[in-house]
């Protein structure tokens, strides 16, 4: 768990900046490349998909969905085929799904929520980069199997906090509706398999995090 930044009047700005540096390449922001991590090697075509953990990505296992699962997306998402809004709607059940169904996958334990430190470099445990990416895969696995209809998942996930500005760095996916509104889905606040938060990213970007949350 991060400690909670303290200001006091005998603290060095090189003391302060040092200790900031350090909270910042931890946990949820392992990877301080400010929106440069191409999700383009986690693309899943028809099946095959690369699933992040570890924290930042470091360890990746491969898979793929077989028919039935595609059958049950298929089901779920047909829920949504009347409006972007709908669609919004299904993607909380399909996110949810495609979790439970990688870790039956995979066979690791659930991921827990948040980014805590005495899970990082665990298998099948996830910081806010590796849901990310794992959330944009599970994005465009729908879309190339022609199950988003209303909306495109964008090629890069969304950055919010430097620390400086008083918040804890995060990422999320995101996604442009066809009305051309950025959202956010962000899967780092619940345990593995539950609903994820799908916001506007206007309003996820004025969000912030707590120390408690690492």
């Amino acid at each position: 768990m991060l400690p909670q930044l303290h200001r006091t009047s005998q603290t060095s700005s090189a003391t302060v900046f040092a200790f900031m540096l350090g909270v910042a390449l931890t946990g949820c922001t392992s990877t301080m490349d400010f929106g440069s991590q191409s999700v383009a090697d986690y693309a899943s075509p028809q099946k095959n998909l690369t699933i992040c953990s570890g924290y930042g990505c470091i360890i990746k296992d491969k898979m793929s969905f077989d028919d039935p699962v595609l059958q049950d997306l298929t089901v779920i998402m047909d829920k949504g085929k009347g409006s972007a809004a709908e669609e919004r709607e299904a993607l909380f059940q399909a996110i949810a799904y495609m979790e439970k169904a990688v870790r039956d996958e995979i066979r690791f334990s659930p991921d827990v929520e948040y980014s805590y430190q005495r899970n990082a470099g665990k298998r099948g445990q996830m910081d806010c980069v590796d849901e990310s990416l794992n959330t944009l895969t599970f994005l465009k696995y729908l879309k190339r199997n022609g199950l988003l209809r209303y909306h495109i998942p964008l090629k890069h996930y969304a950055e919010r906090g430097l620390l400086v500005d008083g918040r804890y760095p995060h990422k999320s996916a995101r996604m442009l509706d066809d009305q051309g509104v950025s959202w956010a889905v962000d899967s780092w606040k619940g345990p593995n398999g539950t609903r994820p938060e799908i916001i506007t990213l206007a309003k996820w970007y004025k969000g912030r995090n707590t120390a408690q949350q690492y």
